[in-house]
């Protein structure tokens, strides 16, 4: 009887330390807009890299989403 007792409190604990955090935009669908673009919510090099002339590293585009 202990050691079924111990497995599920060690079950219950394990359970409880796995939720998983969500991701904020995470299909990148909202963009915030200056003199580039960036997905909301994050950063990218383009603000180091667009005022001094070079091209954007990060671009929207439409894609694919699925399975």
């Amino acid at each position: 009887m202990k050691k079924q007792l111990l497995f599920t409190a060690a079950l219950l604990a394990m359970g409880s330390g796995l939720m998983a955090q969500s991701i904020p935009d995470g299909g990148f669908e909202t963009w915030t807009t200056t003199k580039w673009q960036d997905p909301q919510f994050f950063n990218s090099s383009n603000d180091q890299n667009v005022p001094q002339g070079a091209a954007a590293n990060v671009t929207q585009t439409t894609g694919y989403a699925g399975k």
